[in-house]
């Protein structure tokens, strides 16, 4: 699993999800309860979005896992990349190790592609790991589109066994974040993130 994608850390902690909320900076938002759940796209000219992640943790491990993540960014500042775990993409064939292009089912992301950062990058998550790559084209072949990647695949792709989403660059959005411990071992914590915008290019931002 990738400590980082790009030179910066990459969010790749994966308790229990008590539900995932996802939504822009306008009036659409949506509600999902985890891994393989369908995301609807709506493209607006706000294209800076909020995620909202509400965890459940189960063990110390993971609390002291999440604390120590928190921790290593330094400030609220610091960027960072983000899976949205959702199956944004719907892979519709597997693809062999070192394989440059991977096939979805078309929701028209050869459009949204040209919209900038936030259509440009995705991740393949299993339970077993999660690789971060950057598109560099997509093309509409009807029922399907064909995304083009700027690296091969690290490993096989078994598409029945993978979520494949978006993965965007984004900063917590809180200065202090409070873990609710609900019983011995037992937390909830909610981390708000706010997608940082294409011009992007430092470690820090106002």
């Amino acid at each position: 699993m990738p400590s980082t994608f790009q030179s910066k850390p990459v969010f790749d902690i994966r308790p229990n999800w008590e539900e995932i909320n996802n939504g822009q900076l306008d009036d659409n938002s949506f509600d999902a309860g985890g891994i393989g759940l369908q995301t609807p796209w709506k493209v607006t000219t706000k294209v800076r979005r909020r995620e909202k992640l509400n965890l459940l943790l189960g063990t110390r491990a993971e609390v002291t896992e999440v604390r120590q993540w928190i921790l290593a960014r330094g400030t609220r500042r610091d960027a960072f990349w983000l899976p949205l775990y959702l199956n944004d993409y719907g892979l519709t064939q597997d693809a062999s190790i070192s394989a440059t292009t991977i096939l979805i089912k078309n929701i028209g992301l050869a459009t949204k592609f040209e919209y900038g950062q936030q259509f440009r990058y995705l991740a393949l998550v299993n339970f077993d790991k999660l690789e971060c790559y950057e598109i560099e084209r997509v093309e509409d072949l009807g029922d399907e589109e064909r995304i083009t990647l700027t690296t091969g695949l690290t490993t096989a792709l078994v598409a029945s066994q993978t979520t494949c989403c978006g993965l965007t660059l984004g900063r917590l959005a809180d200065e202090d974040i409070e873990f609710e411990m609900t019983t011995d071992g037992v937390a909830r914590i909610a981390l708000n993130v706010v997608e940082l915008p294409s011009e992007f290019d430092g470690s820090t931002t106002s």
